[in-house]
């Protein structure tokens, strides 16, 4: 997905385009999982907006990656979970910040 969309910001510059990272399922004993994928797709869009730099096609800066996972991971297990109206849902909490950090990263 992550290549598809790499190719699809190159083509088309004036197209903003934005990757979540995952939160985390509540119970999940493979979190860890979710974690490592979260910090490559980071990577992957760091090094793309980096060589687009490097080449000088305009700042490079049309695809974005929103940290979500890293912001609720503390809060995503156990008694610490902002929980909403399933067991995979967050609530409305954690609704309203992914809201602000999407608004942060665009402004």
């Amino acid at each position: 997905a992550l290549e598809k969309l790499s190719m699809l910001a190159e083509q088309s510059p004036e197209l903003l385009i934005v990757w979540r990272t995952s939160g985390y399922y509540d119970g999940d004993t493979e979190s860890h999982v979710i974690k490592e994928m979260n910090i490559r797709a980071l990577q992957f869009i760091r090094d793309w907006n980096s060589k687009h730099r490097r080449r000088g096609n305009g700042s490079g800066g049309n695809f974005l990656c929103m940290d979500f996972g890293a912001a609720v991971e503390r809060i995503s297990h156990g008694r610490k979970r902002l929980r909403g109206d399933m067991q995979a849902h967050y609530g409305l909490e954690v609704r309203i910040l992914q809201v602000q950090m999407l608004t942060n990263l665009m402004y």
